[in-house]
């Protein structure tokens, strides 16, 4: 009977031992399993970081690429105001320059309004100016439907472009005819010398485009010309849908020897 209890016992102890170090095994397992999936969420988390992080960088670097290819210059901006009594021809110019020197878009959205200037509007290369329409009628100007009208007064020519892939979209450019102002008495007897000149003075001034424009009343001279002179040339423009009315003559080509026109 000792005996039996002895190997009884025994049996007992080794079972017990037995299933201590199973239940320590497993144990290990567990610590070990778990230690491999805290190490894959963190491994994960810091993919998922870096994941943003990239797409933050990426969204950041869209974004100023959106910017910079998309951006405007709104004359607004500098001051532009377009009621037709405001002289708006310097606002209207500094806003182009900064077009031309890069600080902003190379479009200068000009908006609704009638822009009464006594200086020539010059457009640069590279620089488009875009309106907002020219009125309801392609016979005469009118001052409706949201549209955008250089109001000129003065004997130079009212706009001016000298550069190359530059020109004017939707808008109208008028040799203004009312007094107004500080200016009463005197627009109504000032002949402009023309409407808009391309001009290629000593160099070539190409792939210029007017789309969508009305030139209107400049009977003192012409509505649009394209000239080049000191060797120069004004070729490869595209001229779609103007309006010339009411101007001494209605498209001036000229060209020095040894400049061209084309």
């Amino acid at each position: 009977m000792t005996i039996a209890t002895t190997s009884i016992g025994t049996i007992a102890a080794l079972v017990a031992f037995v299933s201590l170090l199973v239940a320590h095994q497993n144990q290990n397992k567990q610590i070990h399993n778990l230690s491999r999936q805290l190490s894959e969420v963190l491994e994960l988390s810091e993919i998922n970081t870096s994941l943003v992080e990239d797409d933050n960088a990426l969204l950041s670097r869209r974004t100023e690429e959106s910017v910079s290819v998309g951006s405007f210059t709104y004359a607004s901006d500098f001051g532009v105001v377009g009621d037709s009594k405001a002289n708006d021809g310097s606002a209207l110019q500094a806003a182009i320059d900064s077009a031309a020197t890069d600080s902003s878009g190379g479009t200068v959205i000009l908006p609704k309004g009638i822009f009464f200037t006594t200086q020539p509007i010059v457009v640069p290369a590279g620089v488009t100016l875009q309106g907002q329409g020219y009125g309801s009628s392609p016979l005469a100007i009118k001052f409706d439907a949201g549209g955008s009208t250089i109001a000129y007064c003065g004997t130079d020519y009212a706009v001016k472009i000298n550069g190359s892939s530059s020109g004017m979209r939707d808008l109208a450019v008028y040799d203004w005819p009312y007094n107004h102002g500080e200016y009463d008495g005197g627009c109504p007897d000032i002949k402009a010398a023309g409407g808009v000149v391309v001009k290629g003075d000593g160099k070539l001034v190409e792939s210029v485009a007017l789309s969508n424009v009305f030139i209107y009343y400049f009977v003192g001279g012409d509505a649009l010309s394209l000239i080049a002179t000191n060797n120069g040339g004004v070729g490869y423009g595209y001229y779609e849908n103007l309006r010339l009315r009411h101007a001494h003559t209605g498209i001036n080509l000229y060209a020095e020897t040894g400049s061209f026109v084309k």
